[in-house]
């Protein structure tokens, strides 16, 4: 989390969401602690870096939260944990809530110190009650799901309703989940001494769970925030178990923040922000008629398989079906499993979301045939409106560099930073 000295006008939050925190303008007065911030506005990293670390030293608290960012991002300086944990300790030993909130998460992680589950939950529960809604969600995940902390849910019903009432997306989600857990292992505890009709019971839920047909759908997704993932609604809609797939095969467990049914969006989020490859830059221009164009994704993963594929074409209109100005036509080859890609221009940079293929329908079998050479990309300015509703406002995950290429080496260096969704319905 960086700090600007402007009364909060902007915030850094680490490993998480970004919120509003007001700071006195007495603690922000220092010319010098502006001036870092100038310079890391400027991307001068290195020289932010040289300005707070005094600051930091004398005990100026922002000054130390922001050199605790600089040094776990690597951003001027070497990334370092370890320092990066010193700085947000020191923070957080004067209150700080989102310095707080960081060093729990390392402790949590085991980055920068060693993994411990109670000092995690020492971290988390200073934040939450400074009603740091992040902070109250996870000390609530902590106290329902946790290994190494007893399960306690009235604990974790009470810190999730607290995220929940500040609007924190999944805390409804997760009570919901809580009230069907403690319901079920009450239903289990009721059921304990009856006997054989607990028996037939039994044999009853595991015949009906045998027979049940565990549907799948797939798609591709990209990060563009800490946590956070966009594909299309599509994708995951029928689904209620969500999963992100590496490019080293690691499956990371998803759930829904927000969805845009309309445009076709979704924002999916995981807890460890860690564990998903850096974000994809967003352009901040207009996709233009002849622009060349690309995405990565993974068509029909049934048959094609897991590798990545690269498809590249052009805008062949800079509006979608039916003149939609929400979206693009391409002529860049996609099939079923590219939904929820990133649709790329030559800087690497993404213009778009890729959605949909166009298709006629035999009026004699009632099959489709796609039209080749024929599809459509929603515009990342609706992206970057859904963006808005999150609590996090800025793009604080380590991002891909933006410069021109030749097609090859764009993909190289983008490739792993694509997603595969794997959304199944139990």
């Amino acid at each position: 989390m960086i700090h600007s000295s402007l009364a909060s006008i902007k915030i850094f939050l680490l490993l998480g969401f970004l919120f509003y925190q007001t700071i006195s303008m007495a603690s922000l007065a220092s010319g010098d602690f502006v001036g870092g911030w100038s310079a890391y506005e400027s991307r001068d990293y290195l020289e932010a870096a040289r300005i707070w670390q005094p600051l930091a030293e004398q005990g100026h608290v922002a000054a130390q939260l922001n050199l605790g960012t600089l040094y776990d991002f690597g951003y001027g300086v070497e990334s370092a944990p370890v320092i990066a944990a010193r700085w947000y300790r020191a923070a957080a030993m004067q209150g700080n809530r989102a310095a707080q909130f960081n060093l729990a998460m390392m402790y949590a992680t085991g980055r920068g110190l060693h993994q411990n589950a109670d000092q995690a939950k020492h971290w988390y529960q200073k934040a939450a009650e400074q009603d740091l809604p992040i902070a109250q969600y996870r000390l609530g995940l902590i106290y329902k799901d946790s290994e190494n902390i007893p399960t306690d849910y009235k604990k974790a019903r009470y810190w999730l309703q607290k995220a929940s009432e500040q609007g924190f997306p999944d805390a409804e989600y997760q009570l919901t989940n809580l009230k069907l857990e403690s319901s079920a292992k009450a239903n289990s505890m009721g059921s304990e001494y009856s006997g054989s009709n607990f028996s037939a019971a039994m044999q009853s839920n595991q015949a009906a769970f045998s027979s049940k047909t565990i549907e799948t759908y797939f798609g591709t997704a990209w990060p563009i925030a800490s946590g956070y993932v966009v594909t299309n609604n599509h994708v995951i809609a029928e689904g209620n178990s969500i999963w992100l797939i590496t490019s080293e095969g690691k499956e990371i467990k998803a759930s829904v923040v927000l969805r845009d049914e309309i445009n076709d969006l979704a924002v999916l989020s995981v807890l460890d922000p860690h564990l998903l490859p850096p974000a994809l830059p967003l352009s901040n221009k207009q996709g233009r008629l002849g622009m060349g164009v690309f995405t990565i994704g993974f068509p029909r993963v049934d048959v094609l398989g897991k590798t990545p594929k690269l498809s590249a074409g052009l805008i062949s209109s800079e509006n979608g079906l039916s003149d939609n100005p929400a979206s693009y036509q391409i002529s860049v080859p996609i099939q079923s499993g590219n939904s929820g890609g990133p649709l790329l221009d030559m800087h690497g940079e993404v213009v778009g979301v890729v959605a949909s293929m166009l298709g006629v329908v035999d009026s004699v079998t009632g099959s489709t045939r796609t039209l080749p050479n024929i599809g459509y990309a929603i515009k990342i300015n609706l992206v970057k409106e859904l963006i808005k509703k999150l609590p996090q406002q800025q793009l604080v995950l380590k991002e891909l560099p933006n410069s021109s290429k030749e097609l090859e080496l764009l993909a190289g260096r983008i490739k792993d930073s694509i997603l595969i969704v794997k959304a199944q319905s139990l």
